[in-house]
């Protein structure tokens, strides 16, 4: 009988993770899935890449990887995640004369830095002074700080290993910063409700929280291999423009968004104003992300998509909910398909010898039960993929279940995470 480790951690142990990512793996969980499911697989692709704990796994095994994210944040993060921990013990003193240099740099000029949201001038004019610090001190090359702030989706992957460490270090110690605009919901920032409650801290504050996330992510790195960076291949954009070109893969392990409106975008939003991305540019973020919850300027998939997903929706939008039919309807008709052409092309990318590995989530629509786990089976189905193992994990903290709305269903509702794997 094959044993796997939860797929999730528990929200403390997640906060202790590389970096905290609401819809992260924990590596013991891939690491079993690589050894009992993936073990002949010299390549594996991760469409939803997201903070890379797929692509760093298999670098750490030898295996060649692509890890494809929309969000140019997490692509920082997932290459940040291959750096050698041979160097460790060197980043700290980096980080001191990175710090030492910020006090002397002098960062570009912004129309509007998307900061000064939750920073007050000041502190947010310190961000940016390390900010560039971390391009001088590192040797990037400069015009990379300004590809990242207009969303060249090259950027990312041009960054050198050790200069996107220092930026997921950025990263989480802007966020430890912004600990109090923290929503009841953990994948929501909330902004102040006035310019005068925006947070000022000291320039010693801030360079000190660089500093101590420096050396915890220098404490949590996993790779041995010195040539992770040749083996993993990181890129932005959408999966379905991406694996459009000839690509082929032994495997694939991933995590689809779930049918749970989650604003994977959104809650990335302080990493996002470290780069610069205007609101414009993660509107059209938000708006191209598989699952969004807008609805205005997402484009409406076309196609068929499975009886089983149909039928689902046709119960959706019968419900007597208000906005069942105009809104709920649409836009899980519209997941469905989005889900489907996915689905149609990984399969159609990965060799028929290859196995596909999927995480997925079960949801509710008040009281319909959202099978994902059925509906991906089908879609996988028809594209001439078979179940041939499914692992299912208890869920005991479900984002739908915080809508107080949605409380008065929680005696009927039984979630549950399941790993499919196919072949």
């Amino acid at each position: 009988m094959i044993t796997l480790a939860s797929p999730k951690q528990p929200p403390i142990e997640q906060q202790k993770d590389w970096y905290p990512y609401y819809a992260g793996f924990t590596s013991a969980f891939v690491t079993d899935v690589f050894k009992s499911y993936l073990e002949l697989a010299k390549s594996v692709v991760d469409p939803w890449n997201g903070s890379g704990t797929t692509t760093a796994v298999a670098a750490s095994r030898s295996v060649t990887s692509m890890g494809i994210d929309i969000n140019p944040a997490l692509s920082v993060v997932a290459r940040a995640r291959l750096t050698p921990k041979s160097i460790a013990d060197s980043l700290a003193p980096i980080a001191a004369d990175i710090a030492a240099a910020a006090e002397k740099s002098t960062p570009a000029k912004r129309e509007h830095d998307p900061l000064l949201v939750w920073l007050g001038p000041a502190a947010s004019n310190e961000i940016r002074k390390l900010q560039r610090a971390i391009h001088l001190v590192t040797a990037a090359d400069d015009a990379l700080e300004v590809d990242l702030s207009t969303g060249d989706e090259s950027a990312p992957s041009r960054l050198p290993l050790i200069t996107a460490f220092f930026y997921s270090a950025l990263f989480a110690a802007t966020r430890d910063l912004l600990r109090r605009f923290r929503g009841s919901n953990p994948t929501w920032m909330v902004a102040p409700t006035s310019p005068h409650k925006r947070l000022r801290p000291r320039p010693e504050t801030i360079r000190v929280a660089f500093t101590d996330r420096v050396d915890y992510l220098s404490s949590r790195l996993q790779i041995i291999k010195p040539d992770s960076n040749e083996l993993a291949s990181i890129l932005t954009g959408r999966a379905s423009v991406i694996l459009s070109d000839q690509h082929s893969f032994d495997a694939c392990l991933t995590s689809p968004p779930y049918a749970t409106r989650i604003d994977y975008i959104k809650s990335s939003a302080p990493e996002l104003s470290v780069l610069g991305l205007s609101t414009d540019f993660i509107t059209t973020l938000r708006q191209q992300s598989t699952g969004t919850p807008l609805v205005r300027g997402v484009n409406r998939i076309e196609g068929d998509i499975p009886e089983e997903a149909q039928d689902l929706v046709e119960r959706v939008a019968g419900h007597e909910s208000h906005g069942s039919a105009n809104y709920y309807a649409p836009w899980l008709r519209n997941y469905l398909a989005e889900i489907h052409k996915a689905l149609e092309l990984i399969a159609a990318r990965v060799k028929p010898a290859g196995r596909i590995a999927l995480v997925v989530q079960d949801s509710y629509y008040k009281s319909l039960h959202i099978d994902l786990q059925k509906l991906v089976t089908a879609s996988l189905g028809a594209a001439g993929r078979s179940l041939i193992a499914q692992h299912d994990f208890p869920v005991r903290h479900a984002l739908s279940n915080m809508n107080a709305n949605a409380r008065r269903h929680l005696p009927i509702r039984k979630h549950r995470e399941s790993l499919l794997v196919f072949e």
